[in-house]
């Protein structure tokens, strides 16, 4: 009984083999690299993830002796996930925000061309005040002047023609605010007047008042 107990005891001694410290390592980078998903500061962790995974992956393939192929394997699907999910996260997020912006902008410029200037300026830096949500602005006459009644807005206003989006520049993170341009060419119906290219800055900026985030027009400028 004892030696039968003594020579099943040193036939599993002889099975055992260690674990790959680089395997080891690596499943611990791709687990840690989920940290990478909360920005791009950290998007470096599932690339050294990747690196020690194929380490250990090759490694293991030379040295029987070692055991955690597939802990390694694991590190390797696990850490490039996290790398395809950041670059994808951050298109899909411009996406949303220039679809966004892009309604926004489009809703404005209707009302501009509507003439429905007092609405138009409420939705600007100037006449949003603290509380986009407010049903009461107070207007600023010199204001409303300076943006509706010269430049691009000016040549759009109750005029028909075809307002066509043309693109949009990066989008600039400014604190906890987005700052981009939408660019747009109108062209009247009356074939005796000039096309019209104009840039429209918007911010995006978080109102505690509202508890929300909303889109404001900065300015508007020939294109």
């Amino acid at each position: 009984m004892v030696q039968q107990f003594h020579s099943e005891a040193t036939e599993d001694l002889s099975s055992y083999r260690p674990l790959s410290k680089t395997a080891l390592l690596a499943f611990v980078i791709a687990i840690i690299s989920i940290i990478s998903l909360s920005g791009l500061v950290l998007a470096w962790l599932p690339f050294v993830g990747i690196a020690l995974s194929l380490v250990a992956i090759f490694t293991l393939k030379r040295n029987d002796e070692l055991a955690g192929k597939g802990l390694a394997y694991s590190a390797l699907v696990l850490s490039v996930v996290f790398v395809a999910w950041v670059p994808t996260s951050v298109v899909t997020h411009r996406v949303w925000v220039v679809h966004n912006a892009k309604k926004f902008c489009g809703d404005w410029l209707e009302l501009v061309r509507e003439d429905d200037i007092d609405t138009a300026f409420s939705y600007t830096m100037v006449g949003i005040q603290d509380n986009p949500l407010q049903t009461t602005h107070s207007h600023d006459n010199e204001e409303i002047d300076k943006m509706f009644n010269t430049g691009p807005l000016k040549r759009i206003r109750n005029v028909d023609g075809n307002l066509r989006y043309v693109g949009c520049s990066k989008l600039a993170p400014v604190g906890s605010s987005i700052q981009m341009v939408l660019f747009y060419e109108f062209q009247p119906e009356d074939q005796n007047e000039d096309e019209v290219r104009f840039g429209v800055a918007m911010e995006r900026r978080y109102y505690p008042s509202a508890d929300a985030h909303h889109w404001q027009v900065l300015s508007v400028d020939k294109g």
